[in-house]
């Protein structure tokens, strides 16, 4: 009786001293420096690190914390974006897992997925930031957290339709003659508009004693040649066209010759 009950204490102690215990851990971590941007969305890398002893107990399974039905939210103040769990070729990856999304990387010591923006070349100017939470081991209870953000840069372009090269011919004066170009602008952000006129006025090219009045209409609006200032919220459809319209002034006893101004659009970042 003595000897059976010493037997059955060695094989439970032996039993406990075989036990492997997982002592792996997963990193996380994303390279912003590699983002990679197209016309039609942004890909921002995610690396799944497996480190220390035992690693491959970890199985190469874990879950990513959904924010919503489909992928990550970021904000940059008002501003929030979708961001999509995808390979290096834009194609959404992983198998649902309750409201949560499960990635798979057997074999593996490290594993890089992206996180796809389809709004990205439209998105306001900003730094936009989102939370990464992964679940992993056994039933999925160890947790990694990481903060990703990244920047969009403002822009601001301005194009003129009906033009060679910024040069818009308005044919023979007349008075009261009225020509009209349309002008598009291009932007991520809040920007403004200032224009101004040279010579304030139709100058003849061969003698400058000879000038014919003209008007320029942004949109509705008549230009003051010193002075015309227009500020431009941020608009997600980004390119919004207006209208330059010119209107010729009386011409009585001008000379006969070409005529010409120059006008100076500077669209710049508002603050």
């Amino acid at each position: 009786m003595i000897r059976l009950f010493i037997t059955l204490l060695a094989l439970s102690v032996s039993n406990i001293s075989f036990a492997q215990i997982c002592e792996g851990r997963m990193f996380v971590r994303y390279d912003q420096v590699s983002i990679r941007k197209t016309d039609h969305y942004w890909l921002v890398p995610v690396d799944i690190q497996l480190i220390e002893r035992n690693s491959k107990c970890l199985q190469g399974r874990a879950v990513i914390e959904l924010d919503n039905s489909r992928g990550l939210e970021f904000r940059s103040q008002a501003q929030s974006m979708l961001g999509l769990i995808s390979d290096v070729n834009g194609r959404e990856i992983g198998e649902r897992f309750g409201q949560d999304l499960l990635l798979e990387f057997y074999n593996r010591e490290t594993f890089r997925f992206w996180i796809k923006f389809n709004k990205a070349s439209i998105a306001r100017a900003g730094t936009y930031t989102g939370n990464l939470t992964l679940k992993y081991g056994e039933s999925f209870t160890r947790i990694e957290r990481e903060s990703i953000s990244f920047d969009i840069s403002p822009y601001v372009s301005v194009s003129f339709l009906g033009t060679d090269n910024g040069r818009l011919n308005l044919g023979t004066l007349s008075t009261g003659l009225t020509r009209q170009t349309s002008i598009l602008f291009d932007s991520n952000t809040d920007f403004r508009l200032k224009i101004k006129s040279q010579k304030g006025a139709l100058v003849h090219r061969s003698d400058p004693n000879f000038e014919i009045p003209y008007s320029v209409y942004f949109g509705d609006k008549l230009v003051n040649f010193s002075n015309f200032e227009r500020f431009f919220n941020y608009q997600e459809s980004a390119v919004r066209e207006s209208t330059l319209k010119f209107k010729i002034g009386d011409v009585t006893g001008a000379r006969a010759g070409d005529y010409s101004d120059v006008l100076t659009v500077t669209i710049s970042v508002a603050p």
